[in-house]
C-alpha cells in the first residue's frame, strides 16, 4: 500500500470530517462495499482513497494497485484520525447553486430512486438519507448520487432490538427529523410508559413544525400498533422487512423540497409541476408506512411522467 503526501497529489475532495480508527475503519469499509455494488458511479461517488493523518502530516492511502515494499500500515502508523476521499463531484443539496428545469428533475430524482432500488435488492438502507448527502452533479448529465452511509445496515438490522446501533437510530428519531414515525413509535414498544413517551413523540413533531393531519395520522399508527401489540402481535411480526423498506423513502420528501427549489420560481408555477411535485411530496412524507409509496412504485410514477412530457 503507497501512502503519498496530499500537497503533492490530486485526490480529491475531502468526504465529511474526521473519523476515529474504529468508525474509519467501518466507514471505509462499508464505502468500499458500496463500490462493489455500483462500480461505474452511476447512484454515488467514487471513492478515491483515505487520509491519514499524524503529527500534522497528511498522508493519503490510495485505492491504486500499486504495492508498497515497506511495513507501514494503517495499524503502524497509530495516526490522530481519518478522513474519506471522494472523487471531484457535485454539490450537496443544501446549496442552491444553479438551476436546473422539471424534465431534469425528474431525471436526476430517478437516477436517486434507482440507486435507493439497488440498495434494496442488495438488502441494504441507507439511513441517513438528508439534502447534505446527496450531490447534484451536472457532467455529463444531471443526476442525484448519494454518499456518507456510516449509517447504512442490513435491511434486517433496521428494527433489530437486539443490535444496540439499531436501538440508538430508533431513538434518534425523537429529534432527527428525517427519520419517520414508525422509528421513534418501535423505539417506544421497546420501553416502558408507552404512552408518556409517545405524548413527549408528539410534542417533538409540533416542535418540527408537522401540521394537524400529520400529526393525527400518527396517532392512528400508534393506535393501530397498539391494537396489534394487545391482540398478540409480536414486534418482530410488526417492524418488519417490509415496513424497513419504505424507511428511507420518507427521507426523500426532503430531498424532494430542496430540488424543487432548484427550479425556476416560474417553473414551479405552473400548476402541473407544481401538483406532481406535491404529490411526490405527500406519497413519501406519508407518516403511515403501510400506506407510504415503495421504491418501486415511485421509480414507476416518475417513469410515467417522463414518458408523458417527451
Amino acid at each position: 500500500m503507497e501512502y503519498i503526501d496530499r500537497e503533492n497529489s490530486d485526490i480529491g475532495k475531502l468526504y465529511k470530517g474526521s473519523f476515529a480508527k474504529k468508525n474509519f475503519e467501518e466507514e471505509y469499509e462499508l464505502l468500499k462495499k458500496i463500490d462493489n455494488i455500483d462500480p461505474d458511479s452511476e447512484f454515488t461517488v467514487k471513492l478515491k482513497g483515505a487520509l491519514i493523518l499524524k503529527q500534522s502530516k497528511i498522508l493519503q492511502e490510495t485505492l491504486a494497485s500499486k504495492t508498497c515494499n515497506t511495513e507501514n500500515s494503517i495499524i503502524n502508523l497509530k495516526p490522530k484520525y481519518y478522513e474519506i476521499i471522494l472523487a471531484d463531484a457535485g454539490y450537496d443539496l443544501s446549496k442552491n447553486n444553479f438551476y436546473i428545469n422539471f424534465n431534469e428533475f425528474l431525471h436526476a430524482f430517478k437516477n436517486l430512486v434507482k440507486g435507493m432500488i439497488k440498495l434494496q435488492e442488495n438488502n441494504l438502507v441507507h439511513r441517513d438519507i438528508k439534502p447534505i448527502n446527496v450531490l447534484i452533479i451536472d457532467k455529463p448529465i444531471i443526476k442525484l448520487n448519494l454518499i456518507d452511509f456510516g449509517l447504512m445496515c442490513n435491511m434486517d438490522d433496521v428494527f433489530n432490538k437486539n443490535n444496540d446501533n439499531s436501538i440508538e437510530r430508533l431513538k434518534h428519531s425523537f429529534i432527527y427529523k428525517y427519520y419517520p414515525p414508525e422509528f421513534a413509535i418501535a423505539f417506544i414498544f421497546l420501553q416502558y410508559n408507552y404512552d408518556k413517551l409517545f405524548n413527549n413523540y408528539l410534542e417533538q413533531l409540533k416542535k418540527m413544525k408537522k401540521d394537524d393531519n400529520f400529526i393525527n395520522n400518527v396517532k392512528k399508527l400508534y393506535d393501530d400498533i397498539t391494537q396489534k401489540i394487545n391482540t398478540g402481535s409480536t414486534f418482530e411480526n410488526i417492524f418488519n422487512i417490509e415496513m424497513a423498506k419504505k424507511t428511507d423513502i420518507y427521507a426523500l420528501s426532503y430531498i424532494i423540497n430542496s430540488l424543487k427549489e432548484l427550479i425556476p420560481i416560474y417553473d414551479r408555477k405552473n400548476l402541473d409541476i407544481k401538483n406532481f411535485i406535491n404529490q411526490l411530496y405527500d406519497r413519501c412524507h406519508d407518516p403511515n408506512p403501510y400506506s407510504r409509496i415503495s421504491i418501486n412504485e415511485l421509480y414507476q410514477l416518475l417513469e410515467q411522467k417522463i414518458n408523458l412530457i417527451k
